[in-house]
């Protein structure tokens, strides 16, 4: 359990802890702990750091990370999108990243299944018209 300003308390499995914990696995390039969670809910620049945030040149380590992080947590997280303020913002923003994030990951297996079947279908096509 962390404590925060203002008396707040930052205890896992709290909708709270899950949208921050997801969000610092996104913006932040070290490993998230309760200290890394705490720093990022008291940055004033938190909103600048998530809108410059750029969900398609992720590293494949991080989004794999952050995948595993916002589905342990996404009952949560989607419990705090419906509400005001900040919480809610950066649970629907999550949300966002998290959609784009599986879209990117579907795409790509797509693209590698057609360069696997384009590999084999070529050479074929090419004997059979000889």
């Amino acid at each position: 359990m962390q404590r925060l300003k203002h008396g707040y308390l930052l205890q896992p499995r709290t909708e709270r802890y899950a949208v921050l914990e997801a969000t610092a696995t996104l913006l932040q390039d070290r490993l998230v702990d309760g200290g890394v969670i705490h720093r990022l809910a008291n940055d004033p620049r938190l909103a600048v750091k998530a809108a410059a945030f750029q969900p398609l040149l992720m590293s494949r380590a991080k989004r794999q990370k952050f995948v595993k992080v916002f589905a342990a947590g996404q009952a949560l997280i989607s419990d705090a999108v419906v509400r005001d303020g900040a919480l809610g913002a950066l649970a629907h923003w999550l949300t966002g990243v998290n959609e784009r994030v599986e879209c990117g990951l579907q795409i790509k297996e797509l693209q590698e299944a057609r360069q696997t079947m384009s590999g084999r279908l070529i050479p074929l096509a090419k004997w059979v018209l000889r």
